[in-house]
Parts: C-alpha cells; sequence; structure tokens
C-alpha cells in the first residue's frame, strides 16, 4: 500500500512541482542567452567542440580528435568541457586541440552567478562548426551554450526521441542545424567514432580507444608485481560489496602473491579502510586511494598485472591502456559501455548478476550489483592471472 501511495505523489505532486521548476530554470537562462548572443554572417575557420560529461566519456572520445585534427588542418579546434577531465585533456590531447575552455559543471548547474558569467566569458565565440558529440547531452547545459553560441552548423545526435522528459524533446534539439540520427547498437566508443567521421567525411582506422603510456608520470611507492583494486563508483547501486573485494585480495595475495593496490579518489578512503578492516593479509595492501591525481592513476593502471573494478572510469582506462579487466556491472546503459566488443577487447571480462538475462541495448534498468558472487570473480580472476 506504501508504495502505491508513493507513485501516487511522484505523479500527482513531486514530478509535475519538479517540471515546473526545472522548465522555469531553463527558460530563464535561455531569455539571459537572448539577451546578450550576438547575430553574424562572418564565422571564423573555428571547430567547437563540447563535451560537459564525464571522464569515461572524454576517454572513449579523445582517439577522434587527431582524425578531427587531420580532415581539418587549417582550422583552430577549440574544446569546451568538464574540468574534471583538464589533466588529461591538456597533457595528452594538446596536440590535437588548440585552445581549451574549462567548466565547472557543478557551479554551472547549481550557481545562476556562474552560469552568467561563464556564458559572458564565450559569447563572442563564431566558429565555423559547432560539434556537441555527447549521446547523452544535458539541455540545461549543453543546450543552453549551443543556443548561445553561433555557428555557420552546428552538429549532434538526434535525442528527440531518446529523451525521457517529454517536455524537453521541444528543447534538446532545437538549437542544431543539423542533427544524426543515432545508429543502434553500438558501444560509445564506436559511436564517437561514427560522429567524427560523419563530420569529416572519412573513414578512420580506431578499433579501440588508446592511452600512450610513454606519455604517463612516473608513480613512486608502486609494487613491483601487483593487482589495482578500484571499489569505488559515484552511484550506490554501481558499488561491490567491500567484504567482497576484501575477500577477491585474501585470494589474490595467497594464491598468487601479488600485492593489491587500492585506487579512488579521496572520498573512497572509506571504502579502502573497509577493505583493509575485513582482510587477512593487510600488510600485502596498499592504499593509494586519494593519493594520485588522472594521471598517475594512469600510471597505476598501466602496470598492474589485473584491475577489478566497478562500473567507473577506471575501468574505461584500463581499456585504453590495454590492461586485463574484471568489470563488476549491474546492467544499466547494457551494450553501450560494457561489454566491450569481444573481437577488439578480448581481455575485458564484465560480470553481471545471473539473474541478468538478454538486456536490450542501452537498457535504463539495473540488478543488485551484490548478486554477484565472489565465487564468479574468482573463476574469472583464475582465467586471467594464468599461474
Amino acid at each position: 500500500m506504501s508504495q502505491i501511495f508513493s507513485q501516487l505523489w511522484k505523479t500527482l505532486y513531486k514530478n509535475p512541482r519538479n517540471r515546473f521548476k526545472e522548465e522555469r530554470l531553463l527558460k530563464s537562462r535561455l531569455a539571459f542567452v537572448d539577451s546578450i548572443k550576438q547575430s553574424t554572417n562572418n564565422f571564423d575557420k573555428e571547430i567547437l567542440i563540447l563535451r560537459t560529461d564525464d571522464i569515461g566519456d572524454y576517454i572513449l572520445f579523445r582517439n577522434g580528435l587527431e582524425a578531427l585534427r587531420k580532415a581539418y588542418t587549417d582550422y583552430k579546434i577549440t574544446l569546451l568541457g568538464h574540468q574534471l577531465w583538464k589533466p588529461i585533456a591538456e597533457n595528452l590531447d594538446s596536440k590535437f586541440v588548440d585552445e581549451f575552455i574549462w567548466l565547472d559543471k557543478g557551479k554551472f548547474q547549481k550557481d545562476e552567478n556562474y552560469t552568467q558569467s561563464f556564458l559572458k566569458s564565450i559569447y563572442t565565440k563564431k566558429p565555423e562548426l559547432f560539434l556537441a558529440p555527447s549521446y547523452s547531452r544535458n539541455t540545461f547545459i549543453d543546450g543552453v551554450i549551443t543556443h548561445l553560441i553561433p555557428a555557420k552548423q552546428k552538429w549532434a545526435w538526434q535525442r528527440n526521441d531518446k529523451e525521457t522528459k517529454l517536455w524537453l524533446r521541444n528543447y534538446c534539439d532545437a538549437p542544431f542545424t543539423d542533427t544524426i540520427p543515432i545508429p543502434e547498437g553500438l558501444h560509445e566508443f564506436d559511436l564517437n567514432i561514427a560522429f567524427i567521421e560523419k563530420i569529416t567525411q572519412q573513414k578512420t582506422d580506431l578499433k579501440q580507444p588508446f592511452i600512450p603510456k610513454d606519455k604517463l608520470p612516473k608513480v613512486e611507492g608502486l609494487p613491483k608485481n601487483y593487482v589495482v583494486l578500484f571499489p569505488g563508483a559515484a552511484a550506490k547501486r554501481k558499488r561491490w560489496n567491500t567484504n567482497n573485494f576484501a575477500k577477491i585480495a585474501d585470494y589474490i595475495i595467497e594464491n598468487y602473491q601479488l600485492t593489491c593496490v587500492i585506487c579512488g579518489s579521496k572520498g573512497d578512503a572509506q571504502f579502502a579502510n573497509s577493505i583493509l578492516s575485513n582482510s587477512r593479509n593487510k600488510n600485502s595492501i596498499v592504499d593509494f586511494s586519494g593519493k594520485t591525481d588522472l594521471l598517475q592513476l594512469a600510471t597505476v593502471i598501466s602496470n598492474c598485472s589485473l584491475i577489478i573494478t566497478n562500473d567507473t572510469s577506471a575501468a574505461h582506462y584500463a581499456a585504453a591502456l590495454g590492461q586485463q579487466i574484471i568489470a563488476l556491472l549491474n546492467g544499466n546503459s547494457y551494450g553501450r559501455f560494457f561489454p566491450y566488443p569481444k573481437e577488439y577487447h578480448p581481455h575485458i571480462i564484465s560480470i553481471y548478476p545471473s539473474s541478468l538475462t538478454n538486456p536490450p541495448h542501452d537498457w535504463v534498468g539495473s540488478v543488485d550489483i551484490n548478486k554477484i558472487t565472489v565465487q564468479q570473480v574468482l573463476q574469472e580472476v583464475g582465467k586471467q592471472l594464468k599461474v
């Protein structure tokens, strides 16, 4: 009965109220944009790329920048991106990008003073080409910025029929001059490459993401032979139980004489502490959570024998570095990010709860990740760490 009333409350009160607040915010931002935007027919020989999504999304996109650079050698290429992955882009991709503009996504979402200040800082941009290659665009961010910037052509994936909030369908594709129908069944990396190929009208030979290891910094204090454990994840439903990670660590230490290195952000220290407190082999576990920046994290992953991780950017890092991976997943967005295509990524093992059977591509649901058993993971550990 409580579930019925909860759903009724959401339907009759919460959802309409949230929609009213969101639509009022969006209209307010678009009105501000209209008050400062410029109109021009004289465009600069520039390509502006807009990506405000997360680290893993950028890792699965960044290799396409080289193909874009080769196709538009005499154009200025500007990347407007989420400052979260600034170290990756500036250190690995400055060869292909002439200017970086960094957006604090959290502030843009919550602080209207910051939002207006940021929009004022970019309103003079007038590129020939404006590209928004993200599959899932945020209309309150990407849509507003696109509405502001005049461009000869504005390209994006066609999102109208993909937007789950029906009222937003009137806004999500409106600021673009050209939208591309989304091919069904593609992995996110292949989707990004398909977008670049559409823009450049040139095929590439890119089959998988890659990060050059020779551009990564040195990291002190790493053991000689080790397995990386990555127990954190932004969403609670994507976190496998730390007691299970502790059991996996003990098995690896006792059967393969390898050290386990726990990685993650400062906020993931709680998960590292839980693993350490539940392990029989604390002296063979090194806690690196919160002790590496993004590039150093790539170095740690690039030298491991195996990484066991939840659904995080660390898994995509490892894929781009060609490492052996066991990814623990709840089925959300199935096929879009995981599993990776086996023909190009035989070293990436995706483990789901056994109750997940034949989900559709890009499934929006999920199952309980803690239905994945320790035994399921140990079977794959044995295959990956062959004696």
